[in-house]
This record gives C-alpha cells, structure tokens and sequence, in this order.
C-alpha cells in the first residue's frame, strides 16, 4: 500500500498458539527448483477495497460499489487533513424494493497507530481469530452504519486498517467516507475524492484454494506468491476505470501441500517491508517480520514440517501495508 511501500512495487480461537519470530537467512533462492501451484478453485464474491487515497487529505467519499452475496470489505487510510481529527465511516444501504438480510460474519478493526506494518500484521491476526454472527434486517433503502471511528481520535498521521466478511440477500451499496469529526454520521453531499498511487476498486474474488506437490528428491524448491501474473484485475465503481489489486491485498489464499518425502516449510518476504501472519494446518499462527528493504540476507520463518505422504494447508494473506512477493518454500532433506 503506496504510504509504506513508496519506493516498492508494491477471541474465539484461544487454543491458537502464535509461534515467535525466529529468522534464518537466505541470501538468495537461484539454486531452489521452482514449483508451480495448480488452481484447485477460487471461492467468487466481492472484495471492495477502499485504500486510495491513502493518504486522506480532506472530508470525502474515499470508495463506493455495490454489494450482493459475499463481500469482505477492506479498508487502509492514513489522516493527513488539516482537520484535528477525521471519523471513518461506512454505510451500507438496501437497495432493493424488499427488505434483505445483512450477515456480518467477520470485523476486525486496528488503529488509530503510528506503527503501520505492525497495524496490518495484527489486524490479519485478529480475522484469523474472529467469529461473528450479527443479522439485520434492512428495510427498503435504509441505511446501517457498518463502522464508525467516532471516538477514535483519528489523528493527523495515524492509520486506520480494517476488514469485514458479510453477506447480503439482495443488493446492497456500500460507501467508505472521511468526514468532520464535528458531523453527523450522516454526512451528504460529499465529494468523491480522487485516489493515488493505492489500489482500490471491487473484485470478484475473496479466496483462492490451490494442491500442490514437494518432489521426493533432496534439494529445495519455492513458489512466489503475490506475483503480478496472479494479481486479481477489477473495477472502479467510481470512474469506471480498470482497477488492479498489486499484491491481492484482501484475498485469502489455501495452499494445500503434499510432501513425497520429509519437508519443511518455509517463508521467506521478497518484496521489502513486511510484517504479518499465517496459519498452519494445526491451527497455530506464526509471525513473519522483514521491517528492512535494502538488506542482503532475507529471513525465512519455518512455518511446519510435513512427514512422507502427508498433505498439510497454509493459510496466507498479504498483509494491509506490507509488500508482496513472499517466497514459499520447501526443504527437502
């Protein structure tokens, strides 16, 4: 996301064990054999993304698209208004002549904070561990506040990081705007600010479910995730314009591994800054941290092992802030 990769292309699970962070270094992967995934299937929806502008310098409508079925929103914004304090809100609003079921399933928010890597690898744990359950009926055109900062002091130069998993039985539309903290959440007649150098718009794809198989020879092998040939293209329901998601920023991706001989498995960021988190087929989360770019030895986090035969999944989400790609790897010994 442009406010930290300038420079860059870019508590419902208490049994959960979050592994620490230990590197091992890897200067370079030209010896590892590459691996390819195979495409098992892609789990359709709708991911409306609100990242540009990123760097939010006045009141405005920062994105809106329409919703109907499955949705995760996801939303990143640094306040750089001269305002002492910006709110974040989000509405959504039933756009059908019947009322229609709202499901939120998912809502996970951190911030106001300074620290900007460190907001996006604990708001990707925290989704791991959400649960929720909240139904409303909405009426014919009535509007529900989804989220609303008010009393957050969204201060000039701190960020606000969030996503939420919902579902709709008819259609719905959904605006992200910043407004006076002075205002009422029913703020009209604001104007559509233009984006920068983030990413938003709404795509058609919310996860990613890939097979894919480790030689039974020694050596060691990898696959990048988050490469451009993979990037998720979309719309800009606001200017019509093709929108790109650089890093899939917002998609869940299952991996589902097979081991003809004993592996570990290892991650390892490529693309500069990156703090975050993935699941393990057991459940537990392990921490990946690189908060460097310009570094010759690149940390790889061992994430599990797999035995002869066996098919174990990873759980991984670029995450909001960080820089893709990550390198997937697997040590056969």
């Amino acid at each position: 996301m442009q406010h930290l990769k300038k420079g860059f292309i870019l508590y419902v699970a208490m049994f959960l064990l979050i592994k620490p962070y230990s590197a091992q270094p890897l200067k370079t992967y030209a010896h590892y054999i590459l691996i390819e995934k195979q495409r098992l299937e892609e789990e359709s929806g709708v991911l409306l993304m609100s990242n540009s502008p990123e760097d939010v310098k006045e009141v405005g409508v920062l994105y809106q698209g329409e919703l109907w079925g499955k949705g995760r929103l996801l939303y990143h914004h640094v306040n750089e208004s001269e305002e002492k304090n910006l709110r974040l809100v989000i509405e959504i609003v039933n756009q059908e002549k019947t009322p229609q079921l709202l499901r939120i399933r998912k809502a996970v928010v951190d911030g106001p904070s300074y620290r900007f890597l460190k907001t996006g690898q604990t708001l990707l744990r925290d989704y791991f561990n959400s649960v929720s359950d909240e139904l409303y009926y909405l009426q014919p055109e009535e509007k529900w506040i989804l989220y609303d900062s008010e009393g957050k002091l969204w201060t000039k130069g701190s960020l606000l990081s969030g996503m939420m998993d919902v579902e709709t039985t008819g259609l719905m539309t959904v605006t992200y705007k910043a407004i006076s903290n002075e205002s009422g959440k029913e703020a009209t007649n604001l104007k559509i600010l233009e984006k920068d150098l983030a990413p938003r718009g709404s795509f058609n794809i919310l996860e990613r479910t890939y097979t894919m198989e480790v030689p039974a020879e020694i050596g060691y092998y990898y696959h990048l995730l988050g490469t451009p040939k993979d990037w998720v293209k979309g719309i800009d329901e606001l200017t019509g314009e093709n929108a790109l998601n650089e890093g899939n920023y917002g998609i869940m991706e299952h991996i589902r591994i097979t081991a003809k001989a004993d592996t570990t498995v290892i991650l390892c960021p490529r693309g500069g800054i990156f703090q975050g988190v993935v699941r393990w087929d057991d459940g537990s989360l392990h921490l990946v941290e690189r908060s460097h770019s310009f570094k010759r030895k690149k940390e790889c986090i061992e994430i599990g092992k797999l035995k002869k035969g066996e098919t174990k999944q990873l759980d991984y989400m670029l995450p909001n802030g960080s820089a893709a790609p990550a390198l997937l790897g697997f040590w056969v010994k």
